[in-house]
């Protein structure tokens, strides 16, 4: 884990996963573009946030998306991984992947597709704390996901 994961600050994009005309992860753009970024002064690459593909990704190319954003950043930055799915245990395996390729944080959205109250939200969050050895912050965004992290669940 990179350094600097433990001190979060500053600009942390949702950088976009560049694909070719197949629609697969194309690596040499990715490459550019999350070098693109540190050049510009990031402080941390966001991949799989609000651009929204990730959930469409396979997982060969959420894996190799994430193992070039840790070979590009090489601890310059922190990478965070977003893990947003339908279920907990799909989290939670897309949670270790991103942790053995080298993810320093999983950024984790309440389970989507089926309707969930605010206890199975928190049971969520609570698996994926245990089984996937990151830390984890909570995405809030409603209007993928279907309900809103209350104050008395965080």
């Amino acid at each position: 884990m990179s350094e600097t994961s433990n001190h979060l600050h500053g600009i942390i994009p949702p950088v976009i996963t560049p694909l070719d005309d197949n629609g697969k992860f194309d690596v040499e753009s990715a490459k550019r573009l999350y070098q693109f970024h540190i050049d510009a002064g990031v402080h941390g690459l966001f991949l799989f946030g609000s651009s929204g593909e990730g959930p469409h990704l396979s997982n060969l190319d959420r894996t190799t998306a994430v193992t070039t954003a840790v070979a590009v950043a090489a601890g310059r930055v922190p990478v965070l991984v977003g893990l947003m799915d339908a279920g907990t245990d799909r989290c939670i395996l897309s949670g270790k992947i991103a942790k053995d390729q080298g993810a320093d944080i999983a950024v984790v959205a309440p389970p989507f597709y089926f309707a969930v109250a605010q206890p199975e939200v928190e049971t969520h969050f609570r698996m994926i704390r245990e089984a996937v050895d990151l830390p984890i912050m909570a995405y809030d965004i409603p209007q993928t996901t279907k309900i809103k992290i209350e104050l008395e669940t965080m």
